[in-house]
């Protein structure tokens, strides 16, 4: 099975960090692994987050069409709602952002260039 790491989004982002479990295993904050061995192991429910020093993480398989489908409880943990658009942000060497508000939202949809998915789309 593959699987995601989950984390909250930042207060001006909104949304959820994509990251992978190798990925944290190296970074500054390898930590929450460590401390957590149930998230490491995908031993938690999946979509269900656990709080680690001010963050939420949880966790998310990748099913095999490539797709991340997050269960409707951890989309209200982060605060998404049914028909909102999320912007993919690059972040650190570590993870990827789903951002879902903030001023790089704003920025973005300045920028018709920008492919939208899912909404109106073909």
């Amino acid at each position: 099975m593959k699987g995601v790491i989950l984390i909250s989004g930042s207060r001006a982002s909104g949304g959820f960090v994509v990251s992978k479990k190798s990925w944290l295993e190296e970074s500054a904050i390898s930590q929450v692994l460590t401390n957590n061995p149930e998230l490491t192991k995908f031993q938690i429910e999946e979509g269900r987050t656990i709080k680690f020093k001010g963050r939420l993480y949880g966790w998310a398989r990748i099913h095999d069409n490539g797709l991340l489908i997050l269960p409707a409880h951890t989309l209200a943990t982060f605060q998404i709602k049914p028909g909102d658009c999320l912007l993919s942000i690059r972040g650190s060497d570590i993870a990827f952002v789903m951002g879902v508000k903030g001023p790089l939202i704003e920025k973005a949809l300045l920028h018709p260039e920008i492919n939208v998915f899912g909404r109106n789309s073909a």
